[in-house]
């Protein structure tokens, strides 16, 4: 499967367990990966086109698909960065605003595929 393909799973998987509690302990652990993920790439997708997103701004749309401020500034702002979809702009080891790099819906697929396929070691 290629990864573009893998990437619109994750993310229609993501989509469809956002609604749902998930009472099992060994299929919920087994899921995170993937909602984590496919929730990750969603909020990448709303930032898509945009510059100086503000902070502010930023908290909502990470808020919207689950993820907390905490989360927002300790894990997804690094991988943001370090995945280079986008440029998070820093005052204060505070998140001040994030620009975009992501041109097109099947680059942000292709990477969401790979990178939760190294998360998943399924790549």
């Amino acid at each position: 499967m290629d990864k573009v393909k893998k990437g619109k799973y994750i993310i229609s998987a993501a989509k469809s367990l956002k609604r749902y509690q998930l009472a099992d302990a060994t299929i919920a652990a087994f899921l995170y990966a993937t909602s984590h993920a496919g929730r990750a790439g969603l909020l990448v997708s709303a930032l898509r086109h945009n510059k100086n997103v503000s902070l502010g701004h930023l908290t909502i749309l990470a808020a919207e698909e689950g993820f907390s401020p905490l989360e927002l500034s300790s894990r997804l702002a690094p991988w943001l960065e370090n995945s280079q979809l986008c440029r998070v702009k820093w005052q204060d080891e505070q998140i001040s605003s994030v620009d975009s790099l992501i041109l097109s819906y099947d680059g942000l697929l292709w990477l969401g595929g790979w990178h939760v396929g190294v998360c998943t070691n399924s790549a």
